[in-house]
């Protein structure tokens, strides 16, 4: 098998047209009656301190989601409004029903049984902010059983990316994709030390080179690891040592999306 092979899954077109059914099927019936929770305007209300300068960590408590807050700034991008959070958030579920589809299959090598799987996960109607709980375990563990099926340093490249947004995503996740990793390199290469180690070596490097700039970023702007008031500037905000503004938050059409906001006198919270 070819490289390309290797990397593009070949199925047949049966399966796509499956697939493709499941994802369709999903997303017009979360879509068709959108139901925003309370919990989710914390994401939107975070997203808008991200359009305002506002560093995850640092500005505000919790630095362990940034990938879901900056998409979710990035929707707010093209104005006030809710259609762009609905589009992603039911978007990335019925991708996340799809993937589980072809795990699935790949286990068990029955379409019934992986169309079975994804009908039970678009059953359950998880919350729309809830679909990194869908997407990011079935991706990160589609990855490694690709990998563990037909071990190539591609696959296993693919692997440390899904573990990678499991960080960004939340980094508990990022936690235990990895101890799921490491426990699969483990069963897969426990006869061949030298394979298990260069394996192992491999993914942590890759791991390390996608997320280490952002904990960097954290440690070097005084920032925090954990959610909580004692990260960043709000420590110092909530001692007293700034002056705290409760104006009501707005989108400025002059910033780009990505600006870091200087400490200083003034802040938004």
């Amino acid at each position: 098998m070819t490289e390309k092979r290797a990397w593009l899954p070949q199925y047949p077109k049966v399966v796509w047209v499956v697939a493709l059914v499941l994802f369709g099927g999903s997303f017009l019936y979360r879509f068709l009656e959108v139901a925003f929770h309370n919990d989710h305007f914390e994401y939107l209300a975070l997203a808008t301190e991200i359009l305002n300068g506002a560093v995850p960590g640092i500005d505000f408590f919790d630095p362990t989601r940034p990938l879901q807050y900056y998409a979710s700034a990035a929707g707010l991008w093209f104005g006030h409004q809710l259609l762009a959070e609905a589009l992603l958030c039911v978007t990335l579920l019925s991708a996340g029903a799809a993937l589980v589809f072809f795990l699935g299959l790949e286990i068990s090598g029955a379409v019934s049984l992986g169309a079975m799987a994804s009908f039970f996960v678009v059953a359950i109607l998880p919350r729309l902010y809830s679909y990194p709980k869908i997407i990011v375990p079935a991706l990160a563990l589609l990855f490694l059983w690709r990998y563990l099926d037909r071990p190539a340093p591609s696959r296993l490249a693919a692997v440390a990316l899904a573990t990678a947004v499991s960080f960004y995503s939340r980094f508990d996740y990022g936690m235990w994709v990895a101890f799921a990793v490491g426990a699969s390199l483990l069963a897969r290469h426990w006869r061949a030390w030298r394979q298990l180690a260069t394996a192992a070596m491999q993914y942590a490097c890759v791991v390390v080179l996608l997320c280490g700039p952002y904990v960097v970023m954290q440690v070097a702007m005084g920032g925090g690891l954990t959610s909580g008031p004692g990260s960043g500037r709000l420590r110092h905000l909530l001692q007293g040592e700034d002056v705290v503004s409760l104006g009501l938050p707005s989108i400025p059409s002059e910033r780009p999306l990505v600006w870091f906001r200087p400490a200083g006198p003034l802040a938004t919270v």
